[in-house]
C-alpha cells in the first residue's frame, strides 16, 4: 500500500493532497556537463551503442 503525502501540482484524483515543492524532485534541473558533452561528441557511432566501452565511459562521466 502506498500513501501520497504531497504533490507538486494539484491533481483532481487527489483533491486532499498537500501541494508543495518536493526537494528530491529535480527533473527540471539541467546541470551543464561540458566534459561529458565533448567526450560524447568525439565517440564513433559504433561506440555510442549501449553496453560498449565508450558508452559505459560516457554515461559514467555524467553521473
Amino acid at each position: 500500500m502506498y500513501r501520497v503525502e504531497a504533490v507538486e501540482t494539484p491533481l483532481q484524483r487527489l483533491p486532499g493532497a498537500h501541494v508543495t515543492r518536493i526537494a528530491e524532485v529535480v527533473g527540471e534541473l539541467h546541470i551543464p556537463t561540458p566534459l561529458t558533452d565533448a567526450f560524447r561528441a568525439q565517440l564513433p557511432a559504433e561506440e555510442s551503442a549501449s553496453g560498449t566501452p565508450g558508452w559505459e565511459a560516457w554515461t559514467r562521466l555524467g553521473a
